[in-house]
């Protein structure tokens, strides 16, 4: 999934190294109202934000991120650079009582389509 996703527009798709590993990424797509950026998953905020500013500044049109509402911090940021809360959007599971991946380094999701 990650390498078609990739695959669709390598021009936003980032990495942030620490100690030459890879300590996250991002990646973006066009979509058919705008451009959506996800999933970014990092280690850390900072790197989360340094991560976004850069999907961000790759594109010259709309732009959508489906946030996890747990990373309150980078949605502050996000307010602060005109983005709004356009829908809410719960995730639900069934016959298991944690979530699939990490939710401390998954800050977007690749969009409610893909997961």
């Amino acid at each position: 999934m990650l390498k078609h996703l990739r695959a669709r527009r390598p021009g936003r798709a980032f990495i942030a190294l620490r100690d030459a590993k890879i300590c996250g990424y991002v990646l973006a797509r066009d979509g058919r109202a705008s451009a959506q950026i996800g999933p970014l998953v990092a280690e850390d905020g900072v790197t989360a934000l340094a991560l976004l500013s850069r999907a961000i500044g790759s594109n010259s049109g709309p732009l959508c991120i489906d946030l996890l509402d747990r990373h309150r911090g980078i949605a502050k940021e996000l307010t602060a650079h005109g983005f709004i809360p356009l829908l809410p959007f719960i995730r639900m599971i069934y016959r298991r009582s944690q979530p699939f991946d990490d939710v401390r380094r998954v800050f977007s999701i690749a969009g409610p389509e893909l997961g």
